[in-house]
C-alpha cells in the first residue's frame, strides 16, 4: 500500500469511528471498538485504555482490543513502578 493509499483507509477509518462514537450508547462495545481501531490505524498489536483512580491511587485498564480480550485485564491495576505507564505517570 503506497502512502496516498494508506492515508485514504486512515482518513475512512476515522470517519467510521466518528459514525460508530455518535451513533453508539453502549460504552463497553464502543470502548472495544476504539481499542481496535487505534491498533489497526497505528499498526500496533494491540490498544489499551488506562485511567488514574484518585480514591486507590493507581492506574487501571479501562479498555483493550478485543483479541486480548480472552485475557480480561479490564479493571486489573498496573503497578506504577516497574511498568511504562508508571514511569509516564510519575512523570
Amino acid at each position: 500500500m503506497n502512502q496516498m493509499e494508506h492515508r485514504v483507509a486512515v482518513l475512512t477509518r476515522l470517519a467510521e469511528i466518528s459514525i460508530v462514537m455518535n451513533s453508539t450508547l453502549q460504552l463497553k462495545a464502543l470502548m472495544a471498538f476504539l481499542m481496535d481501531s487505534a491498533a489497526e490505524i497505528t499498526d500496533a498489536d494491540a490498544a489499551s485504555v488506562l485511567l488514574w483512580d484518585a480514591n486507590r491511587r493507581e492506574l487501571y485498564i479501562a479498555a483493550t482490543t478485543t483479541n486480548s480480550e480472552d485475557l480480561d485485564l479490564v479493571g486489573h491495576p498496573v503497578p506504577l513502578d516497574g511498568s511504562i505507564a508508571g514511569a509516564v505517570m510519575r512523570n
